[in-house]
């Protein structure tokens, strides 16, 4: 069973605004395209980022 990464995001009112801006950016017309058809390494790597809570400098 895969993991859906953007259940909790969607499905959840409290959403950070990290994941709010990631699920409001029209990715189907960027160069990534929609978020359902990226790399399992790129979903991962989102992932790895909005779980950290310390500021990037």
């Amino acid at each position: 069973r895969k993991f859906n990464w953007l259940a909790r995001c969607s499905s959840n009112g409290d959403m950070t605004p990290f994941q709010k801006f990631t699920l409001d950016v029209d990715w189907k017309n960027s160069p990534l395209g929609p978020i359902n058809q990226w790399p399992h390494q790129l979903k991962q790597m989102v992932l790895l980022l909005e779980k950290d809570i310390t500021p990037a400098t």
